[in-house]
């Protein structure tokens, strides 16, 4: 944070795309629909916590049954973090479900709040955060990881071909896949 490296990553972020370079698409779509409107009134699942512990633990508290006896085994170990999120309080029979979302949001964004207000500041830059609240669908390609199977046409339009009359001396083929026919 001192350096102000999200800052500087959400102005890069902004100058590609305007100028019709290439998107990050690291993003998570948790955090696309958080720029795009607000931490507060985005959704965080459990399993978009990235830390399997953490999840594998808060997943337990989800799928928490009454007939449990021994709540302690339960809590001892996400204790601190639960403390740090603010859900460590007394809790009835219905608020396992309610405590393990609220930590599982705070995880996301409470922790990283000034990282992710920096990014987006950032992002203001040549307005491309207007862009985005305006316009959320057409900037999830570009932010978010989508996962295309590569096929043999795919590959193929990869490469741009530019046969040289006289200076190739594979000018008898079309494609790359013919040469590896």
């Amino acid at each position: 944070m001192v350096s102000d490296d999200y800052f500087y990553a959400g102005m890069t972020i902004a100058t590609s795309l305007v100028h019709g370079g290439p998107g990050p698409q690291f993003s998570s779509p948790v955090l696309l629909e958080a720029l795009s409107s607000t931490p507060e009134s985005t959704f965080v699942a459990v399993q978009d916590i990235p830390d399997m512990d953490i999840r594998n633990y808060l997943e337990k508290l989800l799928t928490y049954q009454e007939e449990h006896s021994n709540t302690a085994d339960l809590f001892e170990p996400i204790q601190t973090l639960m403390q740090l999120a603010g859900t460590h309080k007394v809790i009835l029979a219905d608020d396992y479900r309610k405590i393990a979302e609220e930590t599982a949001h705070w995880y996301i964004f409470g922790r990283t709040r000034a990282a992710f207000e920096r990014l987006k500041e950032g992002l203001k830059t040549l307005s491309v955060l207007d862009a985005m609240t305006k316009y959320p669908n057409a900037f999830k390609h570009v932010m978010c990881y989508t996962e295309d199977t590569l096929t043999a046409k795919t590959f193929d339009n990869i490469f741009r071909h530019v046969l040289h009359p006289g200076k190739t001396l594979y000018k008898n083929y079309k494609s790359t896949t013919d040469l590896l026919v």
